[in-house]
């Protein structure tokens, strides 16, 4: 599926009923052009975010008011989403709901091993690693081990495609220098290990 000529358009979930329409770098006009092929609820995903996060340089706030102001179907915050007051700040620009990644590594039922969640709880927010891959299109934020020290490199050297490393070994075996660690880069202000029922229950709260 292709709306706005975006070829980095994710449909996160579709039945007959719903469409769930996310842009790896979210635009005004992608929103809109989402909306008009039927998308029944759009994801607006600020630079904040963990994992690929846009190149684009709009925060979670700025990019959520904008595509909120744009369209008339339902918006979900993603980008440093991880409490209740967060939520609220992003229900005060427009979002009706957030999509959450980082935070449920820090849940009990997470499989990722525990050094690494134990990496994310202890990095200073100052020594995240950040460099772009997928031929710019995309940007990593990771914790400071080999893997992103590599990329941000190879940024330098003018290669925009770095490899990531290997995530099972890395994220699920525990061997922190075998791939990036990725989070958002509001993660350090959580100090607890809770479970998804908990942490969805929070972050619920502050749309009601």
């Amino acid at each position: 599926m292709s709306i706005n000529n975006n070829k980095y358009l994710f449909i996160i979930y579709y039945n007959p009923f719903t469409l769930i329409v996310r842009e790896q770098n979210p635009t005004v006009r992608g929103a809109i052009a989402a909306e008009k092929v039927g998308a029944d609820i759009i994801v607006a995903t600020g630079c904040d975010e963990g994992g690929c996060m846009p190149i684009l340089n709009n925060g979670t706030t700025s990019i959520t008011a904008l595509i909120a102001d744009a369209v008339k179907v339902p918006v979900l915050a993603a980008g440093g989403i991880i409490n209740e007051k967060f939520a609220k700040a992003a229900a005060v620009v427009g979002a009706e709901g957030a999509f959450v990644g980082t935070r449920f590594i820090l849940s009990k039922e997470n499989p990722a091993a525990d050094i690494v969640k134990k990496d994310i709880m202890t990095t200073h927010p100052d020594d995240f690693l950040v460099y772009t891959h997928a031929n710019g299109v995309m940007r990593w934020r990771t914790t400071p081990h080999k893997v992103g020290r590599e990329g941000v490199e190879a940024n330098k050297k003018g290669i925009f495609n770095p490899p990531s490393g290997n995530f099972f070994k890395g994220l699920i075996q525990g061997d922190l220098e075998a791939s990036v660690n990725s989070v958002n880069n509001v993660i350090p202000l959580i100090k607890s290990i809770d479970s998804c029922k908990d942490i969805v229950n929070e972050i619920a709260r502050g749309f009601i």
